[in-house]
């Protein structure tokens, strides 16, 4: 048998900055610090930033020109606002617990215990990298798409580090139905979340708040296993509404301004905020993994 694993307590450090090798300058830092992000979701510029990196016994500044910027729109509310969403009194079915979460002491990680997770128990890594991210954003597809897989083949699937996904819709307002389906789907079965979520990315342009239950419902069905009605049933009764709402308190209390926003823990301490989509070389770097 496998020993317990040690649970990990993980303290709010102070911030740093990281800058990505390519794709957009993340600020990194505690939430009471000020963070660049973009004007709009299709700004053109390309900053120059500098980046602290903090260890135990050195801090080094250095400067990097970024490519990209993370998606940033509308704050999102709690619950969808009436302007986007069913007006179906939700019924609330929170996520079954099935293991106790580990202690992190940020706002970022409060109650991920049960947020769809990629790699090992949270207990059992040295690394975790909680995302906030939209299935309507842009910037978000281009990291899913591009720099995903190579952690996950890097540090995940080594058992170095875990994935942890959260939901911050604030780009296209099909996104919070889109937030909806994907806490159903992965309520039901857990495969199932990853691959709605990466035909959502890559046919992101297709949808629409006319027509992603239908659409999701076509492609449940086609391509997975899981109860495909059952699924888009809750999601319009918003039965999961407690689990989106969680994740939103969480990204604001974080000072969250942009998606995809990635905060880095290892090892009981965390490491570091970045923004937008950056290469799997700023996750290990930071991670030190």
């Amino acid at each position: 048998m496998r020993e317990k694993p040690r649970r990990a307590v993980v303290k709010a450090s102070a911030g740093v900055l990281v800058a990505g090798l390519s794709g957009c300058a993340g600020i990194l830092g505690d939430t009471s610090e000020e963070e660049s992000t973009p004007t709009s979701s299709r700004s053109t510029a390309h900053p120059t930033t500098t980046r602290e990196r903090t260890t135990s016994r050195t801090t080094t500044k250095v400067n990097a020109t970024t490519s990209e910027e993370p998606t940033e729109t509308a704050e999102p509310t709690e619950t969808e606002t009436a302007t986007r969403t069913e007006t179906e009194t939700p019924t609330q079915t929170p996520p079954p617990t099935t293991r106790p979460a580990p202690d992190i002491d940020h706002p970022a990680a409060n109650g991920i215990a049960d947020n769809p997770r990629l790699g090992r128990p949270l207990e059992d890594v040295r690394g975790i990298i909680v995302a906030f991210d939209d299935p309507s954003c842009p910037s978000c597809a281009k990291f899913h798409e591009g720099t995903l897989p190579t952690l996950k083949s890097r540090l995940i699937d080594p058992g170095k580090a875990a994935y942890v996904a959260r939901a911050f819709p604030i780009v296209e307002p099909w996104g919070n139905q889109g937030v909806q389906l994907l806490k159903a789907t992965h309520a039901h079965d857990a495969e199932a979340y990853w691959d709605l979520k990466s035909h959502y990315y890559a046919n992101r342009q297709s949808f629409d708040t006319g027509n992603v239950f239908e659409k999701t419902e076509a492609y449940l069905r086609s391509e997975t296993s899981v109860d495909a009605r059952t699924v888009v049933r809750e999601a319009r009764r918003k039965a999961y509404d407690d689990a989106v709402n969680a994740d939103v308190r969480a990204g604001r209390s974080a000072g969250i301004r942009g998606t995809p926003s990635f905060y880095l823990f290892r090892d009981g301490e965390y490491r570091t905020k970045v923004l937008g989509n950056q290469n799997a070389a700023v996750f290990e770097n930071a991670l030190g993994l």
